[in-house]
């Protein structure tokens, strides 16, 4: 973009010289605010610093999805409640858990939940004929898959136990 910018104003400009000029910006991007060179727990799960970074900043917006947003203490309360749900059902360290859900807000939740239950989650796509998804689910062996009320009926018949993520936590 600087570069463009920079041949835009100066339109005898080649694009080496454009090039040349933005190298400099380099240095900022690449070194200075790339500084990442802080001491990480090397114990420290994933989950686990979603979830200290709720803790830290709950106010603070976690993720916008269209018009909708959600905050680091709601992304924490309902992730904590599949979480519970999802344990409850038997997700367990060592175990899988699908999540079939639509890009949005509940897929963050889902991820978020899958992994504070101490499961993996298996990533399925919506997109994917249903087939293939249920092929899917079979093959990772898993008991547990979260989806979205809309999609629920692809799991209909499928013997697993299925988890709404747009359900009420109050119901879990």
């Amino acid at each position: 973009r600087a570069a463009l910018e920079r041949m835009a104003s100066s339109p005898d400009m080649s694009l080496r010289e454009a090039g040349d000029a933005i190298e400099s910006d380099r240095g900022l991007v690449v070194d200075e605010w790339n500084r990442t060179d802080r001491a990480i727990d090397e114990s420290a799960t994933l989950d686990g610093l979603i979830v200290s970074q709720c803790d830290r900043t709950p106010d603070r917006v976690a993720a916008v999805g269209g018009e909708a947003s959600m905050t680091d203490a709601e992304l924490s309360r309902r992730s904590a409640a599949l979480a519970r749900e999802l344990r409850r059902r038997g997700a367990e360290a060592d175990s899988f858990v699908c999540v079939h859900v639509e890009k949005s807000l509940e897929l963050l939740v889902s991820i978020v939940g899958v992994l504070r239950s101490g499961a993996a989650y298996v990533p399925l796509d919506p997109s994917l004929p249903s087939d293939r998804v249920r092929w899917m689910m079979s093959d990772s062996e898993a008991r547990v898959v979260v989806t979205q009320r809309s999609l629920s009926g692809v799991w209909e018949g499928s013997g697993r136990d299925v988890v709404c993520v747009e359900e009420s936590e109050t119901r879990w």
